[in-house]
């Protein structure tokens, strides 16, 4: 097959997911991937994320660790205000208590939790959210 970047011939390379017809061989999917690299390096993208860890500002901790325990998360806690839930050692959540009489900090933004398709449904109540 001939490489569509340097028109070599090459009995190795990779087609193009979009357009089969475009073969790039190995050499040249090497400068594409240092090329692409450079200009993310230039571009202050020198750092990438690897995960993240959401927090969530909860009006009672106890009740938010019952909640997600019910939905099979393992929790643990820091202190009577701060507490975490663990699934399947790929997420954590936060679960930080509300300072004040208002529900939640000033300035702090409001998260509504969802459960995703999959993950067990039982044990919810009224008010269980």
């Amino acid at each position: 097959m001939t490489c569509s970047c340097c028109g070599e011939s090459v009995e190795e390379a990779v087609q193009l997911h979009s357009h089969r017809d475009v073969v790039i061989c190995y050499r040249c999917l090497d400068w594409l991937n240092n090329r692409r690299d450079g200009q993310v390096k230039a571009h202050g993208g020198n750092w990438r994320v690897v995960g993240f860890e959401p927090i969530f500002t909860v009006g009672d901790v106890k009740r938010s660790v019952d909640h997600y325990q019910r939905l099979g998360f393992e929790t643990s806690e820091h202190d009577e205000t701060y507490a975490f839930a663990h699934r399947d050692n790929d997420l954590t959540i936060h679960l930080a208590e509300a300072e004040g009489d208002s529900g939640a900090p000033s300035g702090s933004p409001t998260s509504i939790a969802t459960t995703p398709t999959g993950w067990p449904t039982t044990g919810g109540g009224p008010g269980w959210r």
